[in-house]
């Protein structure tokens, strides 16, 4: 069976240690990879970011920003400064609306796979 675990980014220094206490307990169970929340309307941006890039430096196991693909710009430049972190997992909540979400997509060069 494979897992992944989800977390919201920390908004006080109580829900920092408690987040972190919750990491190191469930790292031993090797998730696939972990996700992090970005808020709506991005109000937890640089939190996500922080978290998702401590998450990848030191567990060693894939982390992922969970986002919200209400704005592409800003969604494409969030991947772009993780990518730069080493981060390669995104999880795009698509709000199911095909054009915001291909419109991050194409802005960070995923494209379709063409069957030959």
């Amino acid at each position: 069976m494979k897992v992944s675990f989800e977390f919201s980014p920390p908004r006080t220094e109580a829900a920092e240690r408690t987040l972190w206490e919750t990491i190191e307990r469930l790292t031993p169970l090797r998730p696939t990879f972990f996700s992090v929340t970005y808020g709506a309307g991005g109000s937890t941006r640089q939190r996500t970011h922080e978290t998702v890039a401590r998450l990848k430096k030191e567990t060693g196991i894939d982390a992922a920003a969970h986002l919200t693909c209400v704005a592409a710009t800003v969604a494409g430049d969030l991947c772009r400064r993780l990518q730069g972190e080493g981060v390669q997992q995104f999880h795009f909540y698509t709000l199911n609306r095909a054009d915001l979400t291909f419109a991050t997509c194409h802005l960070l060069g995923v494209r379709r796979h063409v069957a030959h």
